[in-house]
């Protein structure tokens, strides 16, 4: 007599072999994927990162004036034009970055206004300790 039972039963060897090899035929398919997602997000980074930084890599003149001025700065005159050039071209790129981080938010904000009260953090409670004043003491 044959029970309904929510109950596996143990897989024979065959039905263990073939789940076996199912699982690792779909698994080149998982990886494809995720390798191709990561190339999107990769390429999408380079083109974010191409769009305003290049606009300001270009401008050599913006690069010139902060290479020099940076010569200038006491604790950095003993750097070559191109050590000081790599460094103002690293900082170009982190201001432009979060510049745009900056715009990526206002936009979000903008975009969904209820969340604004959520994001900005609590103001912490001040209490003001009332001081008492000292007793005199009476002298007899």
């Amino acid at each position: 007599m044959n029970t309904l039972t929510n109950q596996k039963q143990p897989l024979t060897k065959a039905q263990s072999q073939q789940k076996k090899t199912s699982q690792q035929a779909q698994q080149p398919a998982t990886n494809n994927f995720r390798q191709e997602e990561y190339q999107q997000q990769t390429l999408q980074q380079q083109q974010q990162e191409e769009g305003l930084y290049q606009q300001v890599k270009q401008d050599e003149a913006l690069g010139a004036y902060h290479t020099a001025k940076l010569l200038g700065t006491p604790g950095y005159t003993h750097l070559t034009a191109e050590e000081a050039g790599g460094m103002v071209e690293q900082m170009l790129r982190l201001t432009t970055l979060l510049y745009e981080m900056l715009l990526e938010e206002e936009a979000n904000r903008k975009a969904h206004p209820a969340i604004q009260g959520i994001e900005e953090p609590a103001q912490p409670k001040t209490t003001q300790i009332k001081h008492k004043k000292p007793r005199q003491h009476i002298r007899k």
